[in-house]
């Protein structure tokens, strides 16, 4: 097994000096860091993966109660490379000789956000039909925090998981109770937000108990026929709550009520021996044991420098081939759009009020994880449908925008010349000519019928968020696109995948 050892984090920055406390330590002294998880059992060197983002705060005495008050660096966002966690913006020493350092993964990007208590949700659908290791390892949530010395080689922080881990390990032992492999297993009543402490790496649980449909396991004991695992929020579950449901796929559904109270600790992994019988589950307690990183989220291929990207570029990696329609100031990160559209609609049927819960103006992820829970093959929702099958093999960031995202490619049309760089784009793209569907935006068949499609739907009426433009008399007008109609959900309209870099 491939198991992280070694984080190494080469920080080369240039800082002006500070008055110096300690006339033995320099005051431009570059920061040098490297890191590990806690509970690691191999040799085998894994790093992050290009891209990669952890958030830092430093100060330079105990700030744990009021990370916001960090001297050094307040939530300072650390991007892996071919040198290591590149920070955002120069750090250095500033004349100490020790400091504190509290970090956190994956970053959080808002500007607003609460180190005391921050906000952390875990995916409900962890099974493949996301068609995503990445998505189910980002359930994961990794905290360090460690007094650092000012010395000639680099300090190691200590990074350690703050959810917990259910492994399962299931076997029939009834000759009626359906096929286990290929079956669903959900562990049940569980809360799955909570509030984190980063200043002390403390969890508590928060909100509604919903299932969790776990993932798929590789590692399936001898004796056994599947097994399967999920990661969860650290909480008690209490004496007789329905636990485990697992339907398997001869229509079978077999079920296990917690019959003593146990803890789903945070760092900790408690595997569970699952028998099962005619329309019930015996199960027992295998083992509880530090978390094993057998699959960690932060292994991932050697590292490597991120290239970076303008506006219209042709953007190819990792089976995602795109135009570049935003970036942020590191040219590393923004959105892509995929070169082809279609003419789908949002569901076949009319169903408003059934879908008022898909109504994030900004994650589309989060949209499309409601839909899964009513339409598991999304074959009732055909825009959902063509995006999500674009995601092959190891490619698993397409997605059908969000309202808010989806206005990325409102504004780049609404105006004729960038409308016109868009579409040059595409023409001279290593795939123009030779992908059925693709096209390029036409600007003059834009009055009153051209909107593009979002993931979002109106809470109130469940009508899905649109944008598109409108012409008279052969004018565009300016800037101008709606942002207000609505459409119904079996109405065709454009569609356009998009990916997030």
């Amino acid at each position: 097994m491939k198991l992280l050892n070694i984080l190494v984090v080469i920080l080369v920055i240039l800082v002006a000096c500070n008055e110096d406390d300690n006339p033995d330590i320099n005051q431009g002294d570059n920061l040098y860091l490297s890191a590990t998880i806690k509970g690691l059992d191999g040799n085998d060197v894994n790093y992050f993966e290009g891209g990669n983002d952890v958030g830092l705060y430093i100060a330079s005495k105990d700030v744990a109660g009021q990370l916001n008050n960090s001297d050094i660096a307040v939530n300072l966002r650390f991007s892996q490379s071919a040198g290591g966690l590149v920070p955002q913006e120069p750090v250095s020493w500033q004349g100490y000789s020790q400091l504190m350092v509290y970090g956190y993964y994956p970053y959080s990007r808002k500007s607003d956000i609460n180190p005391e208590a921050y906000p952390f949700t875990i995916n409900t659908r962890q099974d493949t039909i996301l068609k995503s290791s990445l998505e189910y390892r980002n359930n994961d949530f990794l905290w360090t925090c460690k007094t650092i010395q000012n010395s000639d080689g680099p300090a190691m922080l200590t990074f350690q998981h703050l959810m917990s881990k259910i492994v399962l390990h299931v076997k029939n032992i009834s000759p009626t109770t359906g096929n286990m492999v290929g079956s669903d297993v959900a562990i049940c009543n569980l809360a799955t937000s909570a509030s984190i402490d980063l200043g002390k790496g403390v969890v508590e649980s928060t909100g509604n108990k919903e299932n969790i449909v776990s993932q798929v396991s590789s590692n399936v004991p001898d004796g056994y026929e599947t097994a399967a695992e999920a990661i969860v929020i650290p909480q008690t579950v209490t004496v007789g709550t329905p636990f485990l449901e697992i339907k398997t796929l001869g229509g079978y559904t077999h079920t296990w009520h917690v019959d003593r109270e146990f803890k789903l600790e945070s760092g900790k992994q408690i595997t569970l021996d699952v028998l099962v019988k005619e329309n019930e589950c015996l199960v027992k307690v295998k083992e509880i044991v530090d978390w094993k990183d057998e699959d960690s989220v932060i292994v991932g291929e050697a590292i490597e420098d991120l290239p970076t990207f303008q506006l219209f570029d042709f953007y190819d990696r990792k089976g995602v081939r795109g135009i570049v329609i935003d970036v942020d100031e590191t040219g590393k990160h923004g959105w892509v759009v995929s070169t082809d559209e279609v003419a789908l609609s949002y569901n076949t049927y009319d169903n408003f009020y059934d879908y008022v819960h898909a109504n994030n103006n900004d994650d589309g992820t989060e949209n499309l994880k409601y839909i899964l829970e009513i339409d598991p093959t999304l074959e009732s929702h055909p825009a959902f449908k063509w995006v999500n099958d674009k995601n092959i093999s190891t490619v698993v960031t397409w997605e059908l925008p969000a309202y808010n995202v989806l206005k990325i490619l409102g504004r780049i049309i609404a105006d004729e010349g960038t409308c016109n760089k868009f579409n040059t784009a595409i023409q001279k793209c290593p795939v123009a000519n030779s992908q059925k569907n693709q096209v390029n935006i036409n600007r003059n068949d834009m009055w009153g019928s051209y909107y593009y499609l979002s993931s979002t739907v109106r809470e109130t009426t469940g009508h899905v968020r649109v944008v598109g433009w409108s012409g008279m008399n052969g004018t565009f007008y300016g800037d101008y696109y709606d942002e207000t109609t609505l459409k119904a959900q079996n109405e065709p309209l454009h569609v356009r995948a998009f990916c997030k870099f």
